[in-house]
């Protein structure tokens, strides 16, 4: 069975959607994939084409997305079929990040045509008639899975010698110590960088030196403490006045745990100030200097520098310890100040109660985990969990949350002393 691969790209003008045309058929003939797009359904089906991208970006064996500027300003915006694609393969970014295969089409487009969220993938650029049957070729064997070039056998060995050192009185010792590690390194840039340490993970600012393009935006990346990327957004100055009001769709943007967003408000704040002409590239460094003296868990890396993995602040290793707890806390903390209806004073009518289990199950599993089913706090918080009843009324509902998460806080309270 031929190995099947949708084509996405944006309606920029008639010859764009002729070359994306012209590529589906080569990969038809003679690259032997069954290749289509959106043109191969719309003369033959009624089409929605929500429906439309949704099957194809799920049945296909590969996505094949054609960057180009105005790709990626629909991307960034949401805007239209682009932007509800992006929604649908942000997932497979995490799940599935081979099913996603990116060209760029015109030299010179490689940064203006790429999304925020996909700056760290690599795109095969198509630049140029002259080398479109060699990239063609390159795009072959990278939807079937065979390299372009062929290395020599891996040999034996070599046989080394280790040397040694004397000491003053003579003693030989053994030159490198087993206990010395190399730094995992996870990425190198030509620009500058900005880290922002927290508990579980760190927050990574990039294209932050001032631009004069209007499209300009600075990016921050969530990273866990493994170097594994988590999610990514971006300030433009025309997210300055909803910003401030909007912070919590940042957060969740991020992917960073919700029992650490109160202290993502301040790195946040400076993050959007990066987007000021005011801050030059000269004063980059200096400025964190000046958040270090102020005991902020921040760092910089220079043009070409090194980005090594940090690990997380010796000030942040017990917050890290008790982040699923915190989380916990924090989901319910969300609840009672959205307090529903049912939550009201003198309601009888209880809420589903879904949501609660499944809370309820997460909590007792997190505290177990963080204090250690043996810990005296055990026994009072194993008598608040069994306090929860099927047939709680909203008022009852409500009142157990508020005994849950003030018995959560003085658990955390005293582990922590």
């Amino acid at each position: 069975m031929a190995i099947t691969a949708f084509v996405s790209y944006s309606w920029d003008s008639e010859d764009h959607q002729q070359w994306v045309l012209c590529l589906v058929n080569k990969l038809r003939d003679p690259g032997g994939i069954e290749a289509s797009c959106d043109v191969s359904f719309l003369h033959t089906t009624t089409v929605h084409f929500h429906e439309l991208m949704s099957k194809n970006i799920r049945d296909n064996d590969y996505v094949i997305i054609v960057l180009t500027p105005q790709y990626a300003k629909k991307a960034d915006t949401g805007e239209g079929g682009v932007g509800y694609e992006t929604i649908l393969t942000m997932p497979l970014l995490q799940e599935n990040k081979d099913k996603l295969i990116f060209i760029t089409k015109h030299s010179g487009e490689r940064k203006a045509a790429t999304p925020f969220h996909l700056k760290s993938y690599y795109a095969i650029d198509f630049s140029g008639d002259n080398k479109f049957d060699e990239k063609f070729n390159e795009l072959l064997h990278r939807i079937y899975k065979v390299g372009l070039y062929t290395f020599v056998p891996v040999s034996e060995p070599p046989i080394l010698a280790s040397k040694q050192i004397s000491l003053p009185t003579g003693r030989p010792i053994q030159q490198v110590p087993d206990t010395i590690s190399t730094p995992k390194i996870i990425g190198e840039s030509e620009k500058k960088r900005i880290v922002w340490l927290l508990p579980r993970g760190f927050l990574l600012f990039d294209d932050i030196e001032y631009d004069t393009s209007v499209s300009w935006a600075v990016c921050a990346h969530y990273y866990d403490y493994d170097g594994e990327w988590v999610h990514s957004t971006h300030y433009h100055e025309s997210y300055k006045d909803d910003w401030e009001e909007n912070l919590d769709i940042q957060f969740n943007k991020l992917g960073v745990p919700i029992g650490d967003h109160f202290l993502l408000s301040f790195p946040l704040t400076i993050f959007r100030s990066l987007r000021s002409a005011r801050w030059g590239a000269d004063t980059l460094s200096k400025t964190v200097e000046g958040l270090q003296k102020n005991e902020e868990k921040v760092l910089f890396f220079d043009i070409g520098e090194p980005l090594v993995l940090p690990s997380c602040p010796q000030d942040y290793v017990a917050l890290a310890q008790s982040g699923p707890v915190r989380d916990i806390a924090a989901d319910i903390d969300r609840i009672l100040l959205n307090r529903p209806v049912s939550f009201l004073p003198g309601s009888s009518s209880s809420v589903d109660d879904t949501r609660l289990q499944s809370l309820r199950r997460r909590a007792a599993l997190a505290m177990n985990d963080y204090l250690g089913k043996n810990h005296h706090g055990m026994t009072f918080f194993n008598e608040v969990i069994q306090k929860y009843k099927d047939d709680m009324d909203g008022n009852r509902q409500y009142k157990w949350l508020q005994e849950l998460e003030s018995t959560i806080e003085d658990l955390l309270t005293v582990k922590r002393t």
